[in-house]
């Protein structure tokens, strides 16, 4: 898919992409392999399900 980087904060290693479809995806720093991002750039990416567990969330 692609998208647009929406904002990306380096100093906290992490950002959002607004996909093609319409949605925002979080982007962590661990996944882009050394690439560079900054708010603005157009991107490809793939969207990954990642589930949450949370002992205090009911």
């Amino acid at each position: 898919m692609y998208g647009k980087v929406t904002r990306y904060l380096h100093d906290r290693k992490f950002g959002f992409i607004r996909g093609e479809d319409g949605n925002m995806y979080f982007v962590h720093h661990s996944k882009l392999n050394g690439e560079y991002i900054d708010k603005g750039c157009y991107v490809f990416f793939k969207t990954v399900v990642v589930k949450h567990f949370c002992n205090t969330c009911g």
